[in-house]
């Protein structure tokens, strides 16, 4: 398991085509949330690991990546952290989030 603070769709699939003989799905899921919700979160870090306006940043990137698949994207400011287990079990069970790799 891989899990990066930051992976765009391109490293993703080059992550996976790399991967490809090992016969293993990579499983590419990008947690987003809306602007208001990353900035009341980003306030709520130590001021010394605060994102800022980079957050803001990231977020548009992700929004207007033209590889990123719609079904890639999982909207999380609705959940709770009581729902971390349920996040999870989508992510995990959706094949919508396995990343296909480049034929052999």
């Amino acid at each position: 398991m891989v899990i990066d603070y930051v992976t765009f769709p391109s490293e993703a699939k080059w992550l996976a085509d790399e991967l490809a003989d090992y016969k293993i799905n990579i499983v590419y899921a990008v947690l987003l949330v809306d602007q208001d919700t990353i900035v009341t979160r980003d306030h709520l870090r130590p001021e010394e690991v605060q994102m800022g306006e980079r957050s803001l940043i990231l977020l548009d990137e992700f929004e207007n990546d033209p590889e990123l698949r719609p079904e890639n994207k999982l909207y999380t400011q609705l959940f709770t952290v009581e729902q971390l287990p349920d996040i999870i079990h989508e992510i995990m069970n959706n094949p919508n989030y396995i990343v296909n790799v480049k034929p052999a």
